[in-house]
């Protein structure tokens, strides 16, 4: 730090390097994004099966079948940015056309694809409705969202009773008070075991002979000592 303060330090950095701007988030995810060279067809583009579209694209593509560049985020699915070669200006923006995924990463969707197959090995397209069930499912299996027409979740007393019956040997306690500590009321009782304090290195010795020493009593001030 030079023997400099934070903020002196700070000022002196930012006069002296400048500071740098956030990054565009579209440039973040065409040069960092997952890139794939595809085809355009009437369902727009399908990188990693997930199908993505859009006017704009359609009316760039004019039933053409022409080469693009695909640029994915793999944290945020719901939409890519297209370019092509020998085009300038702003990318193509397509939005995905499938809503079950679209708040998951690219590595959630294809484990919830792997799911969804592994579940009907004779499945041969998946698509929305399939997505939503095998996240339900998975939910299911992961304890967060119960069965709510589960009748366990309609148990009478009786049967809670008898429920901790089968547990009462089995004590609910709190923990142990803490050394030091007195019941509610009884602070200020000195006979109480708890509330008497333990010698300690600091005290004054006690008197010879173990015994109850009176108070040393010094007599009358008459006048003044200052």
């Amino acid at each position: 730090m030079e023997k400099k303060t934070p903020n002196q330090m700070l000022r002196e950095v930012c006069k002296t390097y400048k500071g740098i701007e956030c990054p565009d988030p579209d440039l973040r995810q065409i040069h960092l994004g997952h890139k794939k060279e595809m085809i355009i067809n009437s369902e727009g583009v399908q990188p990693f099966g997930l199908p993505f579209n859009s006017t704009e694209l359609q009316m760039f593509n004019a039933g053409k079948g022409k080469k693009v560049t695909v640029h994915l985020d793999p944290d945020c699915l719901h939409r890519v940015l297209i370019t092509a070669p020998g085009v300038s200006g702003d990318p193509i923006v397509a939005d995905l056309s499938m809503t079950a995924m679209r708040d998951m990463t690219l590595r959630d969707y294809l484990a919830l694809k792997r799911e969804a197959v592994e579940a009907d090995p004779d499945l041969k397209a998946v698509d929305d409705q399939v997505l939503w069930n095998a996240r339900k499912l998975r939910a299911e299996r992961s304890g967060m969202f119960p069965d709510s027409d589960d009748p366990l979740n309609y148990g009478r007393d009786a049967d809670l009773e008898r429920e901790a019956a089968k547990l009462a040997k089995v004590e609910t306690r709190p923990s142990s008070a803490k050394v030091g500590t007195v019941p509610p009321g009884s602070i200020t009782d000195r006979s109480h075991p708890a509330a008497r304090r333990k010698s300690s290195p600091c005290d004054p010795p006690s008197p010879e002979g173990g015994g109850d020493a009176s108070p040393k009593k010094f007599g009358k001030i008459t006048e003044s000592k200052l």
